[in-house]
């Protein structure tokens, strides 16, 4: 039977950067072959992980792979909990759900607050990036806030989606792997053939 792995994610700004991230990896070594079929999935939000990604593995993952055996990463930001005493779903029954369907190994690749404040354990590329003094002071705020504050200070404006791929492909993703390495590390489990 063959192995697959399937990545969720919550938007194109995920997509963009786990797909820069995961070729960056293999570049260098850290993942030495990809499973096949490997398969990115944009969620369009946090709420995708309860119905779209249910459906779309039961509908399209399973139809077209019968013979492989998956393994799924849930790639999600966790600012969107921290002030919901009661969220609107429970990852242990999309856990149970995956797992009933014979899905071999899940894992939670779970970024504290949001994927733009990844972004900034590599503070001086951005810097570069936009033409900024090294020695620039580092906004307050979230991940997104400080990043539309820089971009602002370079006369340019911060987007997210597939129009942050430009930005993205300049930061040093190994030194943003190696800061947040105990965070990628279950996705590198996933992903990597044995």
């Amino acid at each position: 039977m063959k192995q697959g792995a399937l990545l969720y994610v919550e938007g194109e700004t995920e997509v963009v950067f786990y797909g820069l991230l995961i070729k960056k990896l293999i570049d260098i070594g850290v993942i030495k072959k990809l499973k096949e079929p490997f398969i990115v999935k944009n969620l369009k939000g946090i709420g995708g992980f309860k119905r779209v990604a249910l459906n779309f593995f039961e509908n399209e993952v399973l139809v077209k792979h019968r013979n492989t055996e998956f393994c799924i990463g849930l790639a999600y930001d966790t600012d969107v909990f921290r002030y919901d005493r009661q969220p609107a779903f429970n990852w242990s029954d999309i856990d149970s759900y995956f797992k009933n369907r014979g899905v071999i190994n899940i894992v939670h690749i779970k970024q504290k607050y949001m994927i733009e404040d990844v972004f900034m354990e590599d503070y001086q590329g951005i810097l570069r990036y936009l033409k900024l003094p090294e020695n620039s002071n580092m906004p307050r705020g979230n991940g997104f806030e400080k990043l539309q504050v820089l971009f602002n200070r370079a006369n340019k404006i911060y987007y997210k989606g597939y129009l942050s791929l430009k930005f993205v492909k300049e930061l040093d993703l190994y030194k943003i792997y190696k800061r947040r390495e105990n965070t990628f590390r279950p996705l590198i489990s996933i992903l990597d053939k044995k």
